[in-house]
């Protein structure tokens, strides 16, 4: 099919621009090739998620997709088979198969099951699938390469401060020079986030790059965050009181004109105020936001 394609196609190299004029240009390609060697089939695409920022396009023929009814896995030492089964199957039951979306189910599931207990180089290996003997569907086999455990060693963050840095770290308490167990770097690397949207920075992203040394069996971390624009808060406007309550309200609040934004504080200021019992049969609250994306100000009310 590739050859195929190349004749036709004089700039196609193995990769395509997603857009559906493509598509389906690519789609009929296909067919007219299969029609060719006399093997008709009706042709489908999907453009399916191939790992954290990439894609790929997959075009199959347009037979409905057996569903996967069981999955089984050999090779496993550090997890139990009954971790990795219910991990896979609670999601996996009655979904279609195809190798596509097995591997993100693999990636998803049960890899972190792993990396929790420091086995970062796992690999899910010999797939193959059968009918199911019990119900209609496929069962699908697999092989688990467990590999070493890694231990975490350095730390660094990018994007940030020096006083911010250390600041996250201390947020963040990164366990060095122990197991490296993702599930507790990813809960830091979350709580360092949240702390950046806390100060007003509520574009705040993470990305974590990590360093294996195979020989050593250890892994550094780049954490690469990306505040974006700080925000602040702008006007506070209170209705449901008289003028007596919102003087009451204006002198508790806390979020001044010009300081930084904590997209928690109007809840959380709020229930405070219920706790205190500042008004008598005081109903239903509710903070709403305005953001402005131009002048990076959130007006409240």
């Amino acid at each position: 099919i590739n050859r195929y394609l190349k004749s036709k196609e004089v700039l196609y190299n193995g990769q395509l621009p997603p857009t559906t004029f493509i598509i389906d240009r690519f789609t009929r390609e296909i067919e007219a090739y299969l029609a060719q060697i006399n093997h008709p089939e009706k042709v489908v695409s999907n453009v399916v998620p191939a790992g954290p920022d990439s894609f790929d396009l997959v075009f199959r023929n347009g037979a409905p997709l057996p569903a996967i009814a069981e999955v089984t896995f050999e090779g496993n030492k550090a997890v139990l088979i009954t971790d990795l089964e219910h991990a896979i199957n609670d999601v996996a039951y009655g979904v279609p198969y195809s190798e596509y979306t097995f591997k993100l189910l693999l990636e998803n599931q049960i890899k972190p099951l792993y990396e929790a207990k420091g086995y970062l180089g796992v690999k899910f290996l010999n797939v193959s699938t059968e009918p199911s003997k019990t119900v209609k569907g496929v069962v699908v086999h697999l092989t688990v390469e467990e590999g070493p455990v890694f231990k975490l060693t350095k730390v660094s963050l990018s994007g940030v401060t020096k006083d911010e840095t250390a600041d996250l770290g201390r947020i963040a308490k990164f366990k060095t020079d122990e197991v490296a167990n993702f599930e507790e770097v990813n809960q830091a690397v979350d709580r360092m986030k949240k702390q950046l949207i806390h100060d007003g920075y509520i574009h705040a992203e993470a990305e974590v790059v990590r360093r294996l040394d195979h020989a050593a069996k250890t892994v550094g971390l780049l954490v690469k965050l990306t505040k974006g624009p700080l925000y602040t808060y702008g006007k506070l406007t209170i209705k449901g009181l008289d003028l007596d309550g919102d003087a009451q309200i204006e002198k508790l609040w806390a979020g001044k004109p010009g300081k930084p934004y904590n997209a928690e504080y109007a809840e959380f200021f709020l229930t405070k105020i219920k706790e205190q019992g500042l008004f008598d049969d005081l109903g239903e609250t509710k903070a709403l936001k305005k953001v402005d994306d131009e002048k990076h100000v959130v007006d409240i009310t």
